[in-house]
């Protein structure tokens, strides 16, 4: 599963954000329009490069919105039940294991 981030400009004059997994387009966030971050973001970028907080070149409007991408993606991932975040994988690998053995004692009983 490759997602990756990206950003497209709205009438309003403000960037949306948006988190592309397996084809699904996924609504981030919206924000103010900066030109350094339309550099950074309109192509699309991988989720590794979205939060890779060397290449922001100390420019503070990138490194807020590379700072907001977790929040946002760890949101998605609950309301959607999807996951992105490697993290997030092992984490409820971790939990479906620990319960299975409990719920085929149940359905033996």
């Amino acid at each position: 599963m490759r997602a990756m981030i990206y950003c497209e400009i709205s009438k309003g004059g403000s960037h949306s954000f948006y988190l592309c997994v397996n084809g699904q387009d996924y609504y981030l966030f919206s924000q103010e329009y900066r030109k350094g971050v339309n550099e950074y973001f309109s192509k699309g970028v991988s989720l590794k490069d979205s939060t890779n907080y060397a290449k922001t070149h100390k420019d503070s409007t990138l490194l807020k919105t590379m700072t907001k991408i977790p929040v946002y993606i760890k949101y998605i991932e609950k309301e959607y039940g999807i996951y992105v975040f490697e993290q997030t994988k092992k984490r409820c690998y971790k939990k479906s294991a620990t319960v299975m053995p409990y719920q085929q004692i149940q359905e033996v009983a």
